[in-house]
């Protein structure tokens, strides 16, 4: 994990996310015959729509002597941290043969990561645009984006807005191929610093190997599962109105009344036999 130009870090363990001013937990933490050194990832993200710096404060207390420094947080890192996080405590699902979808939900938010287990290009897409009172990492809250073979993601990271009531989120997915790498919205990590977290990553050799052990997704084996397509949808809507509209042109109609009093409705006249004269 972590960038080229820097150290590498694991998981060890996770604070729970709180609506609530203050969080906490007890972890163990070891020490080589060295030194240890860990890094302390912030996971809030309800300030999204501030300009200024994330603010918050640390307290430490140890039964042994710790030193705390604050340090820049690579956006590698902090998507790292994200994406061990949502491996860890997360649902996995898979869509297709090649989407893996970690979805990690609590009081303050659902976090989502994408890793494509495939050879080749592969296109995700997620819309939360039903989610009410919450903030997305992404600045929206819909996002395409197509990744490289065997990379990893975040692909939003949907928050409660501070002090809103009434916070709710829903998620709908799909996947497909992809011809190559591309994102909507767009990530430009000089516009916009957030949108750096969201650089895709390569998916470390042991995770990929556990993720392909994992089945196919139900009633789709060995088949990716469609995107959603808007205008497909509403092309279906209409052809299915179109033939209730002519099953209701050819039935007979129904006796006058809410939902009818019971009578028969009349039978057509017999067809004319044999040389009788037209009516």
């Amino acid at each position: 994990g972590g960038e080229q130009d820097g150290p590498e870090y694991a998981l060890v363990d996770l604070c729970k996310r709180s609506t609530a001013e203050q969080s906490f937990a007890s972890f163990t933490l070891e020490q080589d015959s060295h030194e240890g050194e860990y890094l302390v990832v912030p996971m809030c993200f309800n300030q999204l729509a501030s300009t200024e710096p994330r603010r918050y404060v640390a307290a430490a207390h140890a039964s042994q002597p710790v030193l705390l420094s604050p340090v820049p947080l690579r956006p590698g890192d902090l998507a790292l941290a994200l994406m061990e996080a949502a491996a860890k405590q997360g649902k996995a699902q898979r869509l297709g043969t090649a989407i893996v979808l970690s979805s990690w939900k609590d009081e303050a938010g659902a976090l989502v990561v994408a890793e494509n287990l495939s050879d080749l290009f592969a296109r995700v897409e997620l819309d939360c645009s039903q989610s009410t009172n919450v903030l997305s990492s992404r600045g929206a809250l819909f996002c395409e984006d197509a990744l490289p073979p065997r990379s990893r993601m975040v692909l939003m990271v949907v928050t409660a807005r501070a002090g809103a009531s009434g916070v709710s989120w829903s998620m709908a997915m799909g996947a497909g191929p992809a011809e190559g790498e591309g994102h909507i919205p767009p990530i430009e990590p000089d516009v916009a610093p957030n949108s750096a977290m969201h650089c895709p990553q390569p998916i470390p050799a042991a995770r990929l190997a556990e993720l392909r052990r994992m089945p196919a997704a139900p009633g789709h084996p060995g088949a990716p599962v469609p995107g959603l397509d808007i205008q497909n949808l509403s092309a279906a809507l209409a052809a299915t109105f179109q033939q209730h509209m002519a099953r209701g042109r050819g039935a007979t109609p129904r006796p006058n009344g809410a939902g009818g009093s019971g009578q028969q409705p009349q039978q057509p006249p017999a067809p004319p036999g044999p040389g009788a004269p037209p009516s």
